[in-house]
């Protein structure tokens, strides 16, 4: 939970920043551009990540969830025969 408070703390104030001066100036400075690519990115990942991990804690969440696996193992099985 502190992770995903954390990450969601760093990650979101970046991007929204980096999304509003994108849309209201004619250029965007190439560091907030590095900022919000690098870090903001980043910890909006690690937030999505643990957010999923906090679901699967929860067995109800853990039948909704369930049924992605299947999509995940066609998935996988796809990549490994086409790397082949």
């Amino acid at each position: 939970q502190r992770t995903l408070a954390l990450s969601l703390g760093i990650g979101l104030p970046v991007t929204v920043t980096y999304g509003v001066v994108m849309l209201t100036q004619p250029t965007t400075p190439a560091w907030l551009s590095a900022l919000d690519t690098t870090l903001g990115s980043a910890a909006l990942g690690l937030t999505y990540a643990a957010g999923l991990l906090l679901l699967l804690q929860s067995p109800s969440w853990q039948r909704r969830l369930k049924l992605l696996s299947f999509v995940g193992r066609a998935s996988l099985s796809n990549y490994l025969l086409q790397s082949i």
